[in-house]
C-alpha cells in the first residue's frame, strides 16, 4: 500500500505527542512492507509554492502558517490558495493510495480537493480539534470549555489571545525549532505563555470589541475547514472522547474508535509495592497552563490525610513549591523509566478534553496507578476506568487520592491489554482501517 501522511511537523523540531506518533506510526508501516512518505509544511521566504523532497521527507515551500494553541488574529492568512497544478503533478507521480492527515495546520485545502479528484482514500486522526477550534483545544481565552459552536465568541477568543503571522511564523522557523528548548528562550517563552493566559482572565468577552467584517473572516475560516472535515473519507478517533466531540459538531462523519500508542512505549509493567513507613508519591506530568488541571490537583493536596509528597514534571513549578509540592522541572524522555520508578501514582487532572494524552498509556506501560479525569481520552484503553476515573473537580479528585492513600490495592493497578503498547499491532490495526469501506464502520 502507499501511503502519504500529513503532519504540521516532525521530532526532534516539532514536539508533542502528534509529529512522533506520525514518524512511529510511518517507520512501522515502512517495517511491514508499505511504500511511506511524510509531508510537512516549511517556512520559506519565497511566495513561490513549492513541493520538494529533501532526506526522505518531502515540504510545502510557502505554505499556510501553522497555528497554535493561542489562536490567531488574521483568519484570512490562513486560506491562501496553492498552486493547483503542483499539486496534480505531485498527486500524480507519487500515486498515493492513502492520503493519511493527521492535522489541518498548514494544509491548504486544494490538496484535499485535488486527492478526492484523483480517487486518493482521505483518513484523518483527531489529534487535537484543530479546525473546530481554532485554538485546539476547545478551552476559551477565560480557561471554559466551549460546547457550542459560537463564531462571534470564538472570534473574540482569537483576538485576546490570538498571534499574528509574523510570530506563527517565527516559532515555525528552523532556527528557532532548533534553540527553543534553550534555557533562556524557555523562561522567555514561559513568561509569554503565563502573560498570555493572565490576560484572557483580565479581559471581559463583553469589552472586545470586534466588527462584523472580523467576525465574517472567522466564519469564512471555520467554514473553510467544515469543508475540508467533509472531504474526509474516514475518521480514526483517537478516544471515545474525540469521538464524541467530533460527532457533536459535525454530526454526519464516519469514522472509528483505535487508541494510539507510540514506539518507545512497550509493557514494563511490574508491582512496585512500598513499605508502610515511606511517604506515597503522587507525580504530575505536564505544563502548568490552567487547562491542564494543575490548580485542581493543588487545591486537592491541601485537603488530604496522610503521609505524602507531589512531584511536578514538565514545566518550571518552583512558585508552587511547599512541605508537599516538590518542583522537579523539565525533564527529557530518557528520565521516563527513572520517573516512573519514583512516583507510585500519576495524577492526570485536565479540564480540556484531551484527544487521547499519551502521559497515562506511559504510566500504564511501567505499572504505575493512573488517576485521572473523565476529559482524557486514554481512559478509554483501561479495563478498570470506573476505580481511576474523577470528575474534573477538587471534591472527586480528593475523594479518589485519599481512597489510593489509604489502600493502594490492586483496584488501582492498570489493567490494560498488552497489545496497547505494541505499535506494530497498532499500525496494523490502521491498515484494516484504511482497507474498510466508510458506510460498514
Amino acid at each position: 500500500m502507499k501511503i502519504l501522511h500529513y503532519s504540521f511537523g516532525l521530532p526532534p523540531y516539532s514536539s508533542g505527542g502528534l509529529p512522533l506518533y506520525v514518524k512511529d506510526l510511518a517507520y512501522s508501516q515502512k517495517r511491514n512492507g508499505h511504500e511511506v512518505n511524510i509531508l510537512i509544511p516549511k517556512l520559506c521566504f519565497t511566495k513561490h509554492n513549492r513541493i520538494v523532497k529533501r532526506n526522505g521527507i518531502i515540504y510545502l515551500e510557502s505554505c499556510l502558517p501553522v497555528s497554535s494553541v493561542f489562536g490567531m488574529r488574521n483568519p484570512s492568512d490562513y486560506i491562501q490558495k496553492f498552486d493547483r497544478s503542483l499539486i496534480r503533478n505531485f498527486f500524480d507521480q507519487l500515486k498515493p493510495d492513502i492520503f493519511h492527515i493527521h492535522s489541518f495546520m498548514g494544509l491548504p485545502k486544494e490538496f484535499l480537493e485535488i486527492a478526492k479528484q484523483s480517487k486518493i482514500k482521505i483518513v484523518y486522526t483527531t489529534h487535537d480539534y484543530y479546525g473546530i477550534c481554532l485554538k485546539c483545544n476547545l478551552i476559551d481565552s477565560s480557561n471554559n470549555f466551549c460546547d457550542e459552536f459560537n463564531v462571534k465568541k470564538c472570534a473574540k477568543c482569537n483576538q485576546i489571545n490570538g498571534l499574528n503571522k509574523q510570530v506563527a511564523y517565527l516559532i515555525n522557523n528552523d532556527f528557532y525549532k532548533k534553540i527553543k528548548n534553550n534555557a533562556f528562550i524557555y523562561m522567555f517563552k514561559s513568561k509569554y505563555r503565563s502573560n498570555n493566559v493572565g490576560k484572557g482572565k483580565q479581559i471581559n468577552f463583553d469589552d472586545v470589541i470586534c466588527t462584523e467584517k472580523k467576525i465574517g473572516e472567522y466564519e469564512k475560516l471555520l467554514n473553510y475547514y467544515y469543508d475540508m472535515f467533509h472531504m474526509i473519507d474516514i475518521f480514526h478517533f483517537n478516544s471515545e472522547i474525540s469521538q464524541e466531540i467530533y460527532k457533536r459538531f459535525i454530526p454526519d462523519i464516519v469514522g472509528k474508535v483505535v487508541p494510539i500508542t507510540l514506539e518507545h512505549i512497550k509493557d514494563n509493567r511490574s508491582a512496585n509495592h512500598k513499605d508502610s513507613h515511606q511517604k506515597i508519591v503522587i507525580g504530575f506530568i505536564g505544563r502548568k497552563e490552567p487547562y491542564k488541571g494543575l490548580n485542581i490537583l493543588l487545591h486537592s493536596l491541601k485537603k488530604l490525610v496522610g503521609n505524602y509528597v507531589c512531584y511536578l514534571y514538565g514545566d518550571n513549578f518552583s512558585e508552587y513549591e511547599n512541605e508537599y509540592v516538590i518542583n522537579k522541572g523539565i525533564y527529557s524522555s530518557s528520565e521516563l523509566s527513572n520517573i516512573f520508578h519514583t512516583i507510585d501514582v500519576l495524577v492526570v487532572p485536565s479540564i480540556c478534553k484531551e484527544t487521547f494524552g499519551f502521559v497515562a498509556l506511559e504510566a500504564a506501560s511501567y505499572g504505575v496507578p493512573v488517576l485521572m479525569s473523565k476529559n482524557v481520552g486514554s481512559q478509554c484503553i483501561f479495563e478498570n476506568k470506573n476505580d481511576i476515573v474523577f470528575d474534573a473537580n477538587v471534591a472527586s479528585l480528593v475523594e479518589i487520592l485519599q481512597k489510593f492513600i489509604n489502600e493502594s490495592g490492586d483496584k488501582f493497578y492498570p489493567k490494560v491489554n498488552k497489545n496497547i503498547f505494541n505499535i506494530d499491532y497498532h499500525s496494523e490495526s490502521i491498515i484494516r482501517l484504511y482497507s474498510t469501506k466508510g458506510d460498514v464502520l
